[in-house]
Protein backbone atom coordinates (compact mmCIF):
# COMPACT_ATOMS: atom_id res chain seq x y z
CA UNK A 1 0.00 0.00 0.00
CA UNK A 2 0.98 3.67 -0.07
CA UNK A 3 2.04 2.98 -3.92
CA UNK A 4 0.49 6.58 -5.23
CA UNK A 5 -0.53 6.46 -8.74
CA UNK A 6 -2.99 8.36 -11.33
CA UNK A 7 -5.22 5.15 -11.85
CA UNK A 8 -8.72 6.16 -11.46
CA UNK A 9 -11.87 4.57 -9.40
CA UNK A 10 -15.08 4.67 -9.32
CA UNK A 11 -16.25 3.00 -6.27
CA UNK A 12 -20.15 1.40 -6.09
CA UNK A 13 -19.68 -0.65 -2.46
CA UNK A 14 -22.85 0.27 -0.16
CA UNK A 15 -23.01 -1.88 3.31
CA UNK A 16 -20.65 -1.45 6.21
CA UNK A 17 -17.47 -2.07 4.21
CA UNK A 18 -17.91 1.03 2.05
CA UNK A 19 -15.61 3.50 4.63
CA UNK A 20 -12.75 1.01 4.82
CA UNK A 21 -13.00 0.55 0.83
CA UNK A 22 -12.89 4.12 0.25
CA UNK A 23 -10.28 4.83 2.58
CA UNK A 24 -7.76 2.18 1.57
CA UNK A 25 -8.39 3.20 -2.16
CA UNK A 26 -7.93 6.62 -1.78
CA UNK A 27 -4.48 6.12 -0.71
CA UNK A 28 -3.46 4.73 -3.69
CA UNK A 29 -5.55 5.30 -6.35
CA UNK A 30 -7.64 8.63 -7.49
CA UNK A 31 -11.24 7.77 -6.80
CA UNK A 32 -13.37 9.76 -8.81
CA UNK A 33 -16.98 9.45 -7.72
CA UNK A 34 -17.88 7.75 -4.75
CA UNK A 35 -21.51 6.05 -5.09
CA UNK A 36 -23.11 2.93 -3.32
CA UNK A 37 -25.70 3.07 -5.25
CA UNK A 38 -25.52 0.99 -8.88
CA UNK A 39 -27.34 2.90 -11.34
CA UNK A 40 -25.93 6.49 -9.92
CA UNK A 41 -22.11 4.40 -10.23
CA UNK A 42 -23.06 3.59 -13.78
CA UNK A 43 -23.63 6.76 -14.90
CA UNK A 44 -20.77 8.27 -13.25
CA UNK A 45 -18.19 5.81 -14.70
CA UNK A 46 -19.99 6.56 -18.16
CA UNK A 47 -18.99 10.79 -17.61
CA UNK A 48 -15.96 10.18 -16.32
CA UNK A 49 -14.67 6.62 -17.65
CA UNK A 50 -12.02 5.75 -14.93
CA UNK A 51 -9.95 2.98 -15.20
CA UNK A 52 -11.70 0.78 -12.94
CA UNK A 53 -14.78 0.17 -11.75
CA UNK A 54 -15.66 -1.40 -8.48
CA UNK A 55 -18.72 -2.80 -8.37
CA UNK A 56 -20.37 -4.17 -5.31
CA UNK A 57 -22.97 -7.17 -6.49
CA UNK A 58 -23.51 -8.91 -2.90
CA UNK A 59 -27.13 -7.22 -2.93
CA UNK A 60 -29.60 -8.11 -5.47
CA UNK A 61 -27.71 -10.90 -7.67
CA UNK A 62 -30.42 -11.70 -9.69
CA UNK A 63 -29.35 -8.49 -11.56
CA UNK A 64 -25.60 -8.81 -11.49
CA UNK A 65 -25.25 -10.43 -15.17
CA UNK A 66 -26.78 -6.98 -16.28
CA UNK A 67 -25.74 -4.74 -14.49
CA UNK A 68 -21.80 -5.66 -14.86
CA UNK A 69 -22.97 -6.00 -18.99
CA UNK A 70 -24.40 -2.41 -18.89
CA UNK A 71 -20.95 -0.86 -17.16
CA UNK A 72 -19.21 -2.64 -19.88
CA UNK A 73 -21.52 -0.99 -22.75
CA UNK A 74 -21.32 1.94 -21.78
CA UNK A 75 -17.88 2.27 -20.79
CA UNK A 76 -16.03 -0.36 -22.71
CA UNK A 77 -12.06 0.90 -21.69
CA UNK A 78 -12.99 0.55 -17.96
CA UNK A 79 -12.29 -2.63 -15.97
CA UNK A 80 -14.61 -3.77 -14.27
CA UNK A 81 -13.90 -5.60 -10.38
CA UNK A 82 -16.69 -7.20 -8.79
CA UNK A 83 -16.91 -7.98 -5.29
CA UNK A 84 -19.22 -11.27 -4.96
CA UNK A 85 -20.58 -13.03 -1.94
CA UNK A 86 -20.12 -16.87 -2.97
CA UNK A 87 -17.94 -18.71 -5.50
CA UNK A 88 -20.93 -20.13 -7.59
CA UNK A 89 -22.63 -19.43 -10.80
CA UNK A 90 -23.76 -16.15 -10.09
CA UNK A 91 -19.98 -14.91 -9.42
CA UNK A 92 -19.37 -16.67 -12.80
CA UNK A 93 -21.88 -14.66 -14.57
CA UNK A 94 -20.50 -11.44 -13.70
CA UNK A 95 -17.30 -12.28 -15.58
CA UNK A 96 -19.45 -13.68 -18.54
CA UNK A 97 -21.27 -10.60 -18.68
CA UNK A 98 -18.08 -8.34 -18.43
CA UNK A 99 -16.32 -8.38 -15.30
CA UNK A 100 -12.47 -8.75 -15.77
CA UNK A 101 -12.47 -9.94 -12.17
CA UNK A 102 -13.69 -11.47 -9.08
CA UNK A 103 -13.26 -11.41 -5.85
CA UNK A 104 -15.28 -12.45 -2.61
CA UNK A 105 -16.17 -9.68 -0.42
CA UNK A 106 -14.72 -10.88 2.61
CA UNK A 107 -11.63 -10.74 1.01
CA UNK A 108 -9.19 -8.43 3.38
CA UNK A 109 -9.35 -4.59 2.12
CA UNK A 110 -5.70 -4.43 0.86
CA UNK A 111 -5.96 -7.48 -0.93
CA UNK A 112 -9.11 -5.85 -2.98
CA UNK A 113 -6.67 -2.54 -3.81
CA UNK A 114 -4.35 -4.75 -5.24
CA UNK A 115 -7.06 -6.38 -7.49
CA UNK A 116 -8.17 -3.22 -8.48
CA UNK A 117 -4.82 -1.52 -9.58
CA UNK A 118 -3.91 -4.78 -11.50
CA UNK A 119 -6.91 -4.37 -13.06
CA UNK A 120 -5.84 -1.11 -14.42
CA UNK A 121 -2.46 -2.76 -15.87
CA UNK A 122 -4.43 -5.28 -17.78
CA UNK A 123 -4.33 -8.22 -14.71
CA UNK A 124 -7.21 -10.74 -14.04
CA UNK A 125 -8.15 -12.23 -10.94
CA UNK A 126 -10.61 -14.58 -10.65
CA UNK A 127 -12.72 -16.76 -8.11
CA UNK A 128 -11.27 -20.66 -7.87
CA UNK A 129 -14.67 -21.50 -9.56
CA UNK A 130 -15.07 -18.80 -12.56
CA UNK A 131 -11.88 -20.48 -13.23
CA UNK A 132 -12.67 -23.39 -13.38
CA UNK A 133 -15.91 -22.58 -15.91
CA UNK A 134 -14.23 -20.82 -17.34
CA UNK A 135 -11.61 -23.11 -18.97
CA UNK A 136 -14.34 -25.83 -19.45
CA UNK A 137 -16.60 -23.53 -21.61
CA UNK A 138 -13.36 -22.15 -23.95
CA UNK A 139 -12.85 -25.85 -24.69
CA UNK A 140 -16.13 -26.72 -25.03
CA UNK A 141 -15.98 -23.45 -27.75
CA UNK A 142 -13.36 -24.26 -29.41
CA UNK A 143 -14.20 -28.66 -29.76
CA UNK A 144 -17.45 -27.05 -31.14
CA UNK A 145 -16.24 -26.63 -34.25
CA UNK A 146 -15.15 -23.27 -35.89
CA UNK A 147 -18.53 -20.85 -36.94
CA UNK A 148 -17.63 -18.69 -40.39
CA UNK A 149 -19.33 -15.83 -38.58
CA UNK A 150 -17.58 -15.70 -35.28
CA UNK A 151 -13.95 -15.27 -34.31
CA UNK A 152 -12.18 -18.61 -33.20
CA UNK A 153 -11.77 -18.81 -28.81
CA UNK A 154 -8.54 -20.22 -28.69
CA UNK A 155 -6.19 -20.02 -25.41
CA UNK A 156 -2.45 -20.29 -25.95
CA UNK A 157 -1.34 -23.39 -23.50
CA UNK A 158 -0.06 -20.58 -20.67
CA UNK A 159 -3.32 -19.50 -20.70
CA UNK A 160 -5.13 -22.36 -19.81
CA UNK A 161 -2.08 -23.56 -17.53
CA UNK A 162 -2.70 -20.60 -15.21
CA UNK A 163 -6.66 -21.17 -15.08
CA UNK A 164 -5.93 -24.60 -15.12
CA UNK A 165 -4.21 -24.11 -11.78
CA UNK A 166 -6.17 -21.60 -10.75
CA UNK A 167 -9.06 -24.13 -10.57
CA UNK A 168 -7.26 -26.56 -8.22
CA UNK A 169 -6.92 -23.55 -5.50
CA UNK A 170 -3.91 -22.35 -6.42
CA UNK A 171 -3.07 -18.61 -5.69
CA UNK A 172 -1.52 -16.38 -8.15
CA UNK A 173 1.63 -16.54 -6.12
CA UNK A 174 1.76 -20.16 -5.92
CA UNK A 175 1.45 -20.86 -9.37
CA UNK A 176 4.08 -18.14 -10.04
CA UNK A 177 5.99 -20.00 -7.78
CA UNK A 178 5.82 -23.41 -9.78
CA UNK A 179 6.82 -21.38 -13.10
CA UNK A 180 9.80 -19.51 -11.66
CA UNK A 181 7.83 -16.35 -13.40
CA UNK A 182 5.86 -13.76 -10.81
CA UNK A 183 2.31 -13.32 -10.17
CA UNK A 184 2.15 -10.21 -11.91
CA UNK A 185 2.75 -12.22 -15.03
CA UNK A 186 0.37 -15.10 -14.00
CA UNK A 187 -2.66 -12.67 -13.56
CA UNK A 188 -1.57 -10.71 -17.21
CA UNK A 189 -2.04 -14.18 -18.90
CA UNK A 190 -5.49 -14.61 -16.88
CA UNK A 191 -6.53 -11.33 -18.09
CA UNK A 192 -5.65 -12.00 -21.56
CA UNK A 193 -8.08 -15.61 -21.26
CA UNK A 194 -10.49 -13.09 -19.63
CA UNK A 195 -10.41 -10.55 -22.85
CA UNK A 196 -10.52 -13.16 -25.30
CA UNK A 197 -13.75 -14.67 -23.98
CA UNK A 198 -15.44 -11.14 -23.65
CA UNK A 199 -14.38 -10.05 -27.10
CA UNK A 200 -15.80 -13.52 -28.66
CA UNK A 201 -18.88 -13.35 -26.30
CA UNK A 202 -19.45 -9.59 -27.38
CA UNK A 203 -19.33 -11.18 -31.04
CA UNK A 204 -22.00 -13.44 -30.13
CA UNK A 205 -24.33 -10.61 -28.79
CA UNK A 206 -23.97 -9.03 -31.86
CA UNK A 207 -24.37 -11.75 -34.12
CA UNK A 208 -27.71 -12.44 -31.82
CA UNK A 209 -28.61 -9.45 -32.86
CA UNK A 210 -28.44 -8.88 -35.94
CA UNK A 211 -30.32 -12.17 -36.85
CA UNK A 212 -33.17 -11.32 -34.68
CA UNK A 213 -33.62 -7.53 -36.71
CA UNK A 214 -33.48 -9.68 -40.05
CA UNK A 215 -36.31 -12.62 -38.82
CA UNK A 216 -38.00 -9.68 -37.98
Amino acid sequence: MGERSDITVVLAVGGPRRPELSAALASTALVVADEPGRERALIAAADLIPDVVLLDETDGRAGSGPACLESTLRTPATRLVTLVDADDELAYETLLQGAFSTVLATTPADEIVATVRAAARGESTVVVGSAERLLADARRVTNSGADPYLPSLRLTDTEQEVLARRAEGHTPAEIAAMHDVTARLVNLHMGYAVAKVHHHLQRVRTRDAVSARTER
